[in-house]
C-alpha cells in the first residue's frame, strides 16, 4: 500500500479528472436554454432565422441529465470527502513542532543503537563464518591427506580458540567438536 502523500497526490488527481469529466459531460449534453426567462431562445432564433445547434453538443432527456449531474456531484462530494481524511490522517496535523522534533530525535537515536546492534550481529556472523571457512579448510587437508586427524584437532582447536579456550558459539549453546 502507498504511503499516505501518494494516496493523496491520487486522490487529487482523481478529483480533477472527475471535475473535467463532469464539465465535460455537461458541456457535451446540455440542452440549450435562455439565461432570461422573459427571453425565449427559440423565438430569437426563428426571427432571426437562425438554426440553435452546435455539432458538437446533443442533449439528452432532461431527467437522465439531472439524474447524471446528480451522480456526478456526489461522486465529487465521496471523493472530497476522502482527500480530507486523508489530510487529517497525515502526521503532524494537530502535533506542536517541538513535539514533531522530539518524535525525530528519539527515532534517530533508536536508529542509533540499531545500527550498533547490527554491526555487533555482523562482526559475530564474519566471526562464526571465519571457524567455519577454519573448519572447512581442516576437513580438506584431512581428506586430501594432508595432515593426520590428531593433528587436525589440534589445528582445529587453534581455529576455533577465541581466547577463551572455549570451543563454542558466542553464546555458549552449540559445542563445535571434530
Amino acid at each position: 500500500m502507498a504511503d499516505r502523500l501518494t494516496q493523496l497526490q491520487t486522490c487529487l488527481d482523481q478529483l480533477v479528472k472527475q471535475c473535467y469529466s463532469s464539465l465535460s459531460y455537461i458541456n457535451k449534453n446540455h440542452d440549450f436554454k435562455s439565461v432570461d426567462p422573459n427571453l425565449s431562445i427559440g423565438a430569437i432564433a426563428a426571427t432571426a432565422n437562425i438554426t440553435l445547434s452546435d455539432p458538437n453538443v446533443v442533449p439528452v432527456p432532461r431527467e437522465e441529465f439531472q439524474r447524471v449531474q446528480m451522480e456526478l456531484a456526489r461522486d465529487l462530494v465521496v471523493k472530497t470527502q476522502q482527500i480530507e481524511i486523508l489530510i487529517d490522517s497525515l502526521p503532524g496535523i494537530g502535533v506542536s513542532k517541538q513535539s514533531q522534533l522530539e518524535r525525530v530525535k528519539a527515532l534517530e537515536e533508536e536508529l542509533q543503537m540499531l545500527d550498533k546492534v547490527k554491526a555487533q550481529e555482523v562482526a559475530n556472523c564474519n566471526k562464526i563464518v571465519g571457524q567455519v571457512e577454519g573448519l572447512v579448510n581442516v576437513l580438506t587437508r584431512i581428506e586430501r591427506g594432508e595432515m593426520s586427524q590428531t593433528s587436525a584437532s589440534e589445528e582445529d582447536n587453534d581455529d576455533f580458540n577465541d581466547g577463551t579456550n572455549e570451543n563454542s558459539l558466542q553464546d555458549g549453546d552449540d559445542q563445535m567438536d571434530v
